[in-house]
């Protein structure tokens, strides 16, 4: 089975006597601007957003970070 990707749907939009699609990747494009300008760039700085094992790996650290600092400070060290 042929992955389909964003490329292949704006080909076909643009030979398709169809206005459906174009209507909707219209629309995507317009999320997707309003998405970007949304998102703070402190957290998006040095990530790929179009690769899903970066956003994996930063949503994971994120995930550690929030779970050690909820314990990490009932922490009694003895020295």
């Amino acid at each position: 089975m042929d992955c389909v990707t964003l490329p292949t749907f704006r080909k076909d939009a643009e030979t398709s006597p169809e206005e459906d699609l174009k209507v909707q990747l219209d629309v995507f494009d317009e999320q997707k601007a309003s998405d970007d300008e949304q998102l703070p760039q402190s957290t998006t700085e040095g990530l790929d957003l179009s690769s899903h094992s970066d956003i994996f790996t930063a949503i994971l650290k994120q995930v550690i970070l929030i779970l050690f600092s909820s314990w990490a400070p009932s922490l009694c060290f003895i020295g």
